[in-house]
């Protein structure tokens, strides 16, 4: 069954428009999809960083062209980005694409066990820089989606000489302020996960469930987060289970460490200096960056716009009619021609969405 979408854009300072694309078809396997009749080769890769971690990464596209670096969200995986990046090599093969996997995340190794949390945000970004670094990647275009925006907006702001554009997926400013994280999250894991635990392992739990994972908490946990974490509208259930039987074998401190960093995290006012053109895309069926979460991030970049004259483009999928679901958290798994054609744009277009605008 086709869906419609009603796409509502916004230029900080042009307006707000809405035009009617049709939703592609619920997604299948990337790997199985072919271009021109050819297998499309995304292949996974091994580098041992500076920072002492074995990293996976996809790599897919043109190996001279424009590099295009993609960052998954909390608890998920470079697979985030498989569809999408399927979609850009339809248009444009002349692009690289690259999805990592950030530490303690897929296949990526974990940080050795300290005293202090070793997912920060400024740990995921350390790893980063030195990945670009190794790869010999002076400049990339980046897309963080979820708790991967928040890392490339640090990027953005620290290191704004490395990127050539910024796109944020179901993104956040404040993890302090997100209803999600301090109301969804933080109680299922802190009171519910940590308390297994701790009846289980006593005060050294944290040492002692380091490499473990939800499975170990038995069905519970498990059944959780399929019904509750791995969703997205649009996306077929086998796709969906493969995503869920990798995000139930993440690290338990993958998991708590990254939740803490997240739920402290606010970036409200360090976003004016933001200087980098951005992309903000978001889907009105989010449950977990809901529009209040939106509302805040414009706020910061709007800041921006008046200080630097940064260009903050908006992209809001909503649904057309009462039986149809908009566009969620993960969008870009049920809709990654829409957000293909929408990025392609935003990178290539000397005045992007101005079509839309008119």
């Amino acid at each position: 069954m086709k869906l419609t979408l009603l796409i509502t854009v916004s230029i900080l300072k042009i307006g707000m428009l809405t035009v009617n694309p049709k939703l592609n078809e619920p997604v299948k396997s990337a790997l199985s999809i072919s271009l021109d009749n050819e297998p499309i080769k995304i292949t996974k890769k091994t580098i041992t960083l500076n920072t002492g971690i074995h990293m996976k990464y996809l790599d897919a596209g043109n190996k001279n062209g424009r590099t295009i670096l993609f960052i998954h969200g909390y608890t998920d995986t470079s697979r985030s980005f498989e569809q999408l990046i399927v979609e850009l090599l339809k248009v444009n093969s002349d692009l690289r694409f690259i999805a990592i996997d950030l530490r303690g995340h897929g296949e990526s190794s974990m940080p050795s066990p300290s005293s202090s949390n070793n997912f920060r945000i400024v740990d995921f970004t350390e790893d980063i820089l030195d990945f670009m670094k190794l790869k010999n990647l002076t400049k990339v275009d980046l897309v963080g989606h979820s708790m991967g925006s928040v890392i490339a907006q640090e990027i953005a702001l620290e290191h704004p000489n490395k990127i050539s554009s910024l796109t944020m997926i179901g993104a956040l400013v404040n993890g302090k302020k997100n209803t999600a994280i301090q109301n969804f999250l933080i109680p299922e894991l802190m009171d519910n996960w940590k308390q297994k635990l701790i009846t289980k392992y006593g005060k050294d739990w944290k040492n002692k469930s380091y490499l473990l994972s939800p499975e170990n908490l038995g069905p519970s946990v498990t059944n959780f987060l399929k019904e509750n974490w791995v969703t997205e509208a649009g996306v077929e259930t086998s796709v969906l289970e493969t995503i869920y039987k990798e995000t139930i074998k993440i690290p338990l401190a993958t998991w708590f460490g990254a939740l803490e960093t997240l739920s402290e995290f606010d970036h409200s006012k360090r976003m004016k200096k933001l200087k980098t053109p951005t992309l903000i895309i978001w889907g009105e069926g989010d449950e977990l960056t809901v529009k209040e979460d939106q509302e805040r991030l414009l706020k910061a970049c709007e800041k921006a716009r008046q200080q630097n004259g940064t260009l903050v483009y908006y992209r809001s999928y909503g649904s057309i009619g009462s039986q149809n679901k908009a566009p969620g958290h993960n969008l870009h798994w049920g809709n990654a021609k829409i957000v293909a054609t929408d990025f392609l744009e935003f990178i290539s277009a000397e005045h992007p969405f101005k079509s839309a605008a008119n």
